[in-house]
């Protein structure tokens, strides 16, 4: 079964529940849950007329569910959880499209013994989240996580919005290792990943992210998944974004990327939805993408996904622009490049070291649910 070789048993467990219906709502004013694993309470009302609102909170006792789900959780061998708690709450409340949220989370006091040897969380993990969502977007009144491992903040609408996020992925598996089997994963080096938005007017909100990380490095016991390079991400747009939270398209967007793969470039303006929110017009739409086949070839075989044997050598290089409008979409300037390129099955070369160039371009016409109906005029050489 899905719990394999776990045969939890469930005592002493009890639920009381006491609602109210009435003609337009329902209220239930009170649902307790009592039991060794977990103890919470839920309150509700919703009614036609009024507020939606649900109040709960739960509180789980992880020594407990450790012990009656040790191998579902993957714990390390000769793990014994000795205490640690996992506490939610959370708060909602609707009215006339306007939701008003707060969650809060907490993970503490988790500790064990493993071969005579105490262990523990180094810090406590909470988060905490508040805010509101309605026509006029998400606003947050505050967002927070804080961890050992992970630092994270962030508060307002999209008037003018920042959230961050900051990880240590070396101190995350370590901390996560002490009690979780990673099959010999390590990682090491930091992430940080940001997101800015500011209305720009009545229509549009700008919008930036970015994401890089210092030294990252990834393995599974002797194998580099990814090796110590540079990785970093940035994406900028200027969505078409009413007040009203009504999308209908993108004026002007960037996207570049590097990492240990390659590199590229995807822009694009002029991008408009219909009112279907189907794509009806792309002023342009261009990418540029590199790709390094020796280190494509290293993740893969790391991940299992390529057979020992097969060797990949060189460089590819994939261009393109597209545009059109009312579902009919010139796809111009495609040009796939290799350089050095070789394939090899163990002493046999598949693919002699050469140049590969393949240009061309087509018409690519979308049917009306929005997916690919007809390629017309396809020219390659």
């Amino acid at each position: 079964g899905p719990l394999g070789d776990d045969r939890p048993s469930l005592e002493r467990t009890s639920v009381e529940f006491a609602s109210t219906v009435g003609a337009d709502s329902v209220e239930v004013s009170s649902l307790s849950l009592a039991s060794p694993l977990a103890n919470g309470s839920l309150k509700a009302s919703v009614a036609s007329r009024g507020p939606v609102q649900f109040e709960t909170d739960l509180k789980i006792d992880l020594q407990k569910v450790a012990s009656q789900f040790p191998r579902t959780l993957n714990l390390q061998e000769g793990l014994e959880i000795t205490a640690g708690l996992l506490a939610v709450e959370g708060q909602l409340q609707s009215l006339e499209g306007q939701n008003s949220f707060r969650g809060e989370a907490l993970i503490e006091g988790l500790a064990g013994t493993r071969d005579g040897q105490q262990i523990s969380l180094a810090q406590p993990f909470t988060l905490s989240l508040k805010g509101q969502q309605g026509k006029g977007g998400i606003s947050l009144e505050n967002f927070a996580v804080r961890s050992s491992f992970l630092e994270g903040q962030g508060q307002g609408d999209l008037d003018d919005m920042k959230v961050s996020l900051n990880a240590d992925l070396g101190a995350a598996l370590a901390e996560i290792s002490k009690f979780i089997a990673l099959q010999d994963y390590m990682a090491e080096g930091r992430l940080g990943v940001s997101l800015e938005a500011r209305r720009k007017d009545e229509a549009a909100v700008g919008m930036a992210a970015q994401l890089e990380a210092e030294n990252l490095v990834l393995k599974q016991g002797s194998k580099v998944i990814i090796p110590r390079k540079p990785l970093k991400l940035s994406a900028a747009a200027d969505l078409l974004l009413s007040r009203d939270f009504d999308f209908s398209g993108i004026a002007e967007g960037s996207l570049n990327y590097q990492a240990w793969l390659g590199q590229g470039a995807l822009t694009g303006r002029d991008i408009v939805l219909g009112s279907d929110k189907s794509i009806k017009t792309i002023g342009e739409v261009a990418a540029d993408s590199q790709l390094r086949l020796g280190d494509l070839e290293a993740m893969l075989k790391s991940l299992g996904a390529l057979p020992d044997p097969i060797s990949l050598q060189g460089d590819a290089r994939v261009r393109f622009k597209v545009s059109g409008e009312n579902g009919t979409f010139l796809v111009d300037d495609l040009q796939a490049e290799s350089s050095k390129i070789s394939v090899r099955q163990g002493t046999s070369l598949l693919i002699p070291e050469s140049e590969l160039t393949i240009k061309g371009g087509s018409e690519v016409a979308l049917g009306a649910d929005g997916g690919l109906g007809t390629v017309n005029n396809p020219q390659f050489s």
